[in-house]
């Protein structure tokens, strides 16, 4: 597995707009001839390849016109599908999973390095460690997403105590990215993630018995943190009171305006797929839901590729997940990451505002389209994609 080109892509240091998505997929390709094989482009008989093709091309032709357009929102997805299903054949769940690690220790390394540089900054003075320019605040949250989506994951499963100790602490400092940020919505991943995973791995182990006791264990702790923070044990509370977070709160007013004309905007970008269904809506305000600003835009044929794109690739993780041949510590590393990445996606305009955060999702796509094509060719295999096309190139 090319670890160090996945790492790379997430961790913010080398722009998704220039010439290195391509050169990975150059990189990806001479990785299967090195190994001995033919290169194979068997990504083309997969139905979600077209799918996304098909959903950013027509956004970027019927609502952005421009050829910087096609290019980050009609190609680029594509190549990042690509580059994930061509590492993904013929690699073992094992290096799947890494490969997946190693794009979520990007985003970790790229949102603790924020954090750093940031330290004592107002939430909206924030700068990116790259560029040293302000950055919008969901595209700085998205970078939180999948470190605490595999959080499960590296509690859980990891034995190799060096990456375990590496998720947690790269965990421990997006906390702090997400405070000083004050996101919700991380924080909302957050809580959601853990109590899935917490009564999954209860109910895996013990059944109905483990949910009870775990849910006995949830009530406990909140308990226990309450009381630390009432009591201002270890002065956590006047860190959480001095945190942006905090501050975000205290304008409860503003706050609460926020929530409502949020919940009003999903609404009427729904009522506009039918009012406006060419778009030619994108200088409106964000519906803050990434396939309904993608309606916004170019309208209710994206729209509808998109969503059926993304409800196709939630299915197949959800089939991978039920399959005991696949790699357990793969299957819920999945799921989690999914489900995180897929709330995340839910409340905020990503194709707008976090572009490397959906591509990073492409090559996860990639790769989970590739396993089940392992699994449709022989659902008793394990271990490796297998390369079975006649679709190839020799080089």
């Amino acid at each position: 597995m090319t670890i160090v080109p996945l790492f790379l892509l997430t961790l913010g240091a080398i722009n998704w707009g220039y010439a290195y998505p391509l050169v990975f997929l150059f990189v990806a390709l001479l990785r299967q001839r090195m190994l001995g094989r033919e290169i194979y482009f068997n990504f083309l008989y997969a139905p979600g390849f077209w799918l996304l093709l098909s959903a950013g091309m027509t956004y970027a032709l019927i609502g952005m016109r421009t050829i910087s357009g096609v290019y980050h929102h009609g190609i680029l997805p594509v190549v990042a599908f690509a580059i994930g299903w061509l590492i993904a054949e013929g690699s073992s769940d094992k290096q799947i999973r890494d490969g997946i690690l190693a794009l979520a220790a990007g985003f970790g390394t790229y949102a603790t390095l924020n954090m750093l540089v940031n330290i004592g900054n107002n939430r909206y003075r924030l700068i990116d460690f790259w560029t040293g320019t302000y950055r919008a605040a969901t595209g700085s949250g998205a970078l939180n997403t999948l470190p605490i989506s595999v959080t499960p994951y590296a509690v859980k499963f990891e034995k190799r105590l060096p990456v375990k100790i590496m998720f947690l602490a790269l965990f421990f400092a997006t906390i702090q990215y997400m405070f000083m940020l004050g996101t919700r919505t991380q924080f909302a991943i957050l809580l959601l993630i853990v109590i899935l995973a917490a009564l999954q791995f209860a109910y895996s182990e013990h059944g109905i018995a483990g949910i009870l006791k775990c849910l006995g264990i949830m009530v406990v702790i909140s308990l226990i943190a309450f009381l630390f923070y009432h009591f201002n044990v270890l002065s956590i509370r006047d860190y959480i009171l001095s945190t942006n977070l905090a501050a975000r709160y205290e304008r409860r007013a503003s706050l609460e305006n926020s929530d409502s004309f949020r919940f009003q905007s999903f609404w009427i970008g729904l009522r506009e797929l039918i009012q406006y269904p060419m778009g030619g809506r994108a200088s409106q305000i964000y519906r803050h839901n990434m396939w309904l600003d993608v309606g916004r835009v170019s309208g209710i044929i994206p729209f509808c590729l998109l969503l059926i794109y993304s409800i196709k690739n939630f299915a197949n993780v959800t089939v991978i997940w039920k399959n005991p041949k696949i790699l357990p510590s793969l299957r819920y590393l999945l799921l989690f990451l999914y489900i995180g990445a897929y709330v995340n996606c839910f409340v905020e305009p990503i194709w707008e505002g976090a572009l490397n955060f959906f591509l990073a999702l492409c090559v996860v796509d990639g790769m989970v389209s590739a396993m089940m094509r392992r699994l449709e060719n022989d659902p008793n295999s394990e271990e490796s994609v297998p390369d079975a096309s006649n679709l190839h190139a020799d080089l």
